[in-house]
């Protein structure tokens, strides 16, 4: 089905690219402009980005781990450039400069973050700390294109996030970015092996591939036998290997857990920590943790402390805790 259409006027042209939603099968049309979707490219190859597939959703319908890094958004038979670098090809996955945040209450202004910069490599594992509202939250959405920065820039394997307009944010963050949150976040609506399969099917992976790779997510996190279980029937602690699931199966590059264990109590989150620490340390992922927690700090390559709108090395642990 065609979904597509096109404006003429330069820069301005208008696309609309249809999205499937899992199980209601809804198509919807998304509104992009043409300036949103342009990216920035520094050396790369000629044909880098994110595909719209038009049997699928904006992205393309096979493994994201290889073609929806290296497709394009297409508008009819051009084909436009994102500008995603291929994984594997810079030290530095997550580059922060200068970057600012700040919120107005009432008259007054609450700078948040103020200059922060940051380098964070492949494959590293950072903890991030600080008191409550020092903007740690904050960070996590200026990182994965959620909230818009007031200044600065943010790149991730060297595709400018903070350059991107809507909807090239969500698309590039449904493809490359994983989430794990305090309190779960999954669908109570579907099963388990739905909720994981899920990011699969947004990201256009569906059927027989879709199946096999979120029962493999599940395996790994010890949830085989779950995989038809309600939400609800699962402990806290199940949940969460859940979300970890979910959170890995689309294989991103970057990993970004909010107090992935703040809501576990201690003999629980001992059992989850090994399932988000030594998934992303065997595949290479790079995980940035916000907690509290500094058991899960200290099997961090690198604590960052999040003070006075800036991130400060706090200390390198000489030994993990959990690997």
């Amino acid at each position: 089905m065609n979904v597509g259409r096109r404006r003429c006027g330069g820069q301005h042209r208008e696309l609309f690219v249809g999205e499937l939603a899992l199980r209601h099968r809804v198509l919807r049309a998304v509104k992009i402009r043409c300036a949103d979707i342009q990216a920035r490219r520094r050396g790369l190859p000629e044909h880098t980005g994110i595909r719209a597939h038009p049997h699928g959703n904006a992205l393309g319908t096979q493994d994201p781990g290889q073609r929806l890094r290296r497709g394009q958004v297409r508008e009819g038979r051009e084909q436009a450039p994102f500008g995603f670098r291929h994984p594997g090809t810079l030290p530095d996955v997550l580059s922060i400069r200068q970057l600012c945040r700040n919120f107005r209450e009432g008259e007054r202004i609450h700078r948040v973050l103020e200059g922060l910069d940051a380098e964070i490599g492949s494959g590293e594992r950072v903890a991030v700390m600080g008191r409550s509202g020092s903007g740690k939250s904050t960070l996590l959405n200026l990182i994965s294109g959620i909230d818009r920065a007031d200044s600065g820039t943010v790149h991730v394997d060297e595709l400018e996030v903070t350059a991107l307009g809507e909807p090239a944010r969500t698309l590039f963050r449904r493809a490359h970015i994983g989430f794990v949150y305090q309190f779960f976040n999954l669908i109570p609506t579907l099963d388990v092996a739905e909720n994981v399969r899920l990011v699969l099917e947004l990201n256009g992976v569906r059927g027989r591939p879709a199946r096999e790779r979120s029962l493999a997510a599940l395996a790994d996190v010890g949830l085989r036998d779950r995989t038809h279980s309600a939400i609800d029937a699962l402990s806290g602690g199940e949940q969460q290997r859940v979300a970890i699931a979910r959170a890995l199966v689309h294989a991103p590059k970057l990993l970004l857990a909010d107090e992935p264990t703040g809501n576990l109590d201690d003999a629980t989150a001992q059992e989850v920590l090994p399932a988000l620490l030594g998934l992303t340390r065997a595949r290479g992922t790079t995980l940035v943790i916000v907690t509290h927690d500094e058991a899960l700090a200290g099997a961090a390559d690198r604590v960052l402390e999040l003070r006075e709108g800036r991130l400060h090395e706090r200390y390198r642990p000489q030994t993990a805790a959990v690997r």
